[in-house]
């Protein structure tokens, strides 16, 4: 077996991305492998020396001294990120300073073909630890998959990369810095807020298994320009240029922009709910909402379920583990699963794809705050409350920079992806930002709103929207009657009822345990023992059953270090034991006096929880 063969080989056992990307990618003729005037193999493109021409084995071990030199100061970076694999000599002398993964971005997927030709790699695949990509694209879904884990991290770059390729260095580390606050938005999130669209999902349960799947849609308004009202601050000044058109095109709204749009005279076509909060005051008394059809997830708040329209279409976010629940049990009730970066703006955009619009416009898009005021309507519309930490500055629409937010980048860096994935899929569709204001979005073409509108519907005939003859076709999703609805919540109710009993029994027995300085006695640690395996076991098991449940445990206990005892001493065991599931008996009932009332709750309203059709 030759080199060639050996290290592709050995890479493939664990990084099958790494062979396809090079598989699929083509080679470039400047490229030369030669040798060192004084040691090994170096590496040239177009005549330059990507490694030094005369040691690329000693410049790479003075590099990785460099950077541990620049480091002492700083702490040991467990994660290393390198900017350049060339022929490997970089990754070589810093694999053993790395803890962790070691993530390499070669933007000339020809230098890694060379290296895998020429030199044996074989320290490097052997840890399994090192990997290449060589796209944008494949960085940064390598990056996705480690980050949550990347504390500290350090940068080491070739220095012929640096200065060549400063184009692919910079998006390296823009994807880096997006990366990392994707990470903390969604830390944050399941924190602080993850729990209640938990709570919000089963409490809707028996109005979303009732309805149609928003896929019913599918391609049904293909080529019909659709425009997202979202609520910045900017909104207003757009809504009159919007009016004439609003027959013309398909008009998503969100709560918090219906008010406005009845204002000017504008009825929305779909509106588009995520919220688990109770928004419903926004969207009360309306009057432009008769003709509405809502599109709403399955984490919404039941009062927009209760609401009076004409119709609800339904839809699913893969990340909740209460639907993926229902879904494992009954795989009729899955529902179309939405790309969403957990805005409702973004789910409408996807909505919007979802139904084959083109071009999709945004509007009121802003995703960030203009002079301190972060939506439109502020009578309305109360600001959230962000702390110092949350603020950031982004390129503006116009230029410049402006006031924006860490989870506004997140929604920011979700449509630059997204819209990448949609014109892979299609490169005929059309995506315009005409928010006129606010942070840049990249991937959008920056427009007037009527320049727009006067081009692709000012000849356009007036839409046809007809909801009622959109049920006529077969059902392929399964409608839940309230017999499936109360046997899936029974069986929630009947696990954390069994939960009840078995916290309320190890308190008990804990409780009578001697309090004493004194050594337990062998056949007392054998059955206390045996109470705290079975209660750990229980525990276990109920979550195993119902891993949604997680959500209501405390954040301080899931956070917590549950360490296992290395001693061999049983009393020194049962000690320690005994104080980690004290601690895991008071987290589990907090748990279970959380999601009991909430279960209860949704049993109560299988009866009034009537499909609107």
């Amino acid at each position: 077996m030759d080199t060639c063969q050996h290290n592709y080989q050995l890479l493939s056992e664990y990084d099958v991305e790494a062979v396809r990307q090079l598989d699929a990618s083509a080679t470039d003729a400047r490229v030369a492998v030669v040798a060192a005037r004084r040691n090994g193999l170096t590496l040239t493109e177009a005549g330059g020396f990507v490694h030094s021409k005369y040691d690329p084995v000693k410049e790479a071990a003075q590099l990785v001294k460099q950077a541990a030199a620049e480091r002492d100061q700083e702490g040991v970076a467990g994660h290393h990120i390198h900017f350049g694999f060339g022929l490997g000599y970089l990754a070589e002398a810093d694999l053993a300073r790395a803890e962790g993964p070691l993530l390499i971005y070669e933007p000339n997927p020809t230098f890694f073909k060379a290296a895998l030709e020429s030199r044996d790699l074989s320290s490097l695949w052997r840890s399994r630890r090192v990997f290449v990509r060589t796209t944008e694209k494949g960085f940064r879904a390598l990056l996705r998959r480690h980050i949550a884990a990347m504390n500290q991290i350090q940068f080491l770059m070739n220095p012929f990369h640096r200065r060549v390729y400063g184009d692919a260095l910079r998006t390296m580390l823009e994807t880096v810095k997006s990366e990392r606050n994707r990470a903390g938005v969604l830390r944050k999130a399941e924190e602080t807020v993850y729990k209640y669209f938990i709570a919000s999902t089963i409490r809707s349960f028996p109005w979303w298994s009732r309805l149609r799947d928003v896929g019913l849609l599918r391609d049904r308004f293909k080529g019909v320009p659709a425009v997202i009202v979202a609520a910045g601050p900017s909104l207003e000044k757009n809504l009159a240029a919007l009016r004439p058109f609003r027959d013309r095109v398909v008009v998503f709204a969100m709560a918090r922009s219906v008010r406005l749009l009845e204002r000017y005279g504008i009825q929305p076509h779909f509106l588009v709910h995520t919220e688990a909060k109770d928004y419903a005051a926004l969207i009360h008394g309306c009057t432009n909402l008769d003709r509405t059809v809502f599109l709403l997830s399955e984490q919404c708040h039941a009062e927009f379920y209760r609401f009076p329209h004409q119709l609800t279409l339904t839809y699913q976010n893969p990340a909740n583990l209460f639907s993926r629940w229902v879904v494992e049990r009954f795989s009729g009730l899955q529902r179309t699963y939405l790309p969403t970066a957990g805005s409702v703006a973004t789910e409408a955009f996807s909505l919007a794809t979802l139904f084959g619009c083109s071009p999709v416009i945004l509007l009121g898009q802003d995703l960030g705050s203009r002079r301190g005021t972060h939506y439109a309507d502020a009578g309305v519309n109360r600001n959230f409350v962000a702390g110092q930490a949350d603020h950031r500055r982004t390129a503006g629409y116009f230029g410049g920079e402006v006031a924006t937010f860490a989870h506004y980048l997140h929604f920011r860096d979700w449509y630059a992806e997204a819209v990448d994935v949609y014109r892979e899929r299609c490169f005929e569709q059309q995506f315009i930002n005409a928010t006129e204001g606010g942070a840049l979005i990249p991937g959008f073409v920056r427009r007037r709103l009527q320049d727009v509108l006067q081009e692709v519907a000012l000849t356009a005939s007036s839409l046809t929207f007809a909801p009622s003859t959109w049920l006529t076709g077969t059902v392929t999703e399964t409608l839940a009657d309230e017999n499936l609805q109360r046997h899936l919540l029974s069986e929630v109710a009947t696990r954390l009822e069994a939960a009840q009993v078995a916290v309320t029994a190890f308190e008990a027995t804990s409780a009578a345990w001697p309090q004493t300085s004194q050594p337990p006695a062998p056949a007392f640690l054998r059955e206390a023992l045996g109470v705290l395996g079975r209660f750990s076991a229980d525990f276990v098991a109920f979550f195993e059953a119902l891993p949604f449940a997680r959500a209501f445990l405390p954040e301080s206990f899931v956070k917590a270090e549950q360490a296992l005892s290395e001693s061999e001493d049983p009393a020194t065991v049962f000690a320690e034991e005994r104080g980690q599931s004290l601690q895991t008996c008071a987290a589990w009932r907090l748990c279970i006096e959380a999601l009991a009332p909430v279960v209860a709750a949704a049993q109560s309203d299988i009866v009034q929880a009537k499909p609107r059709a």
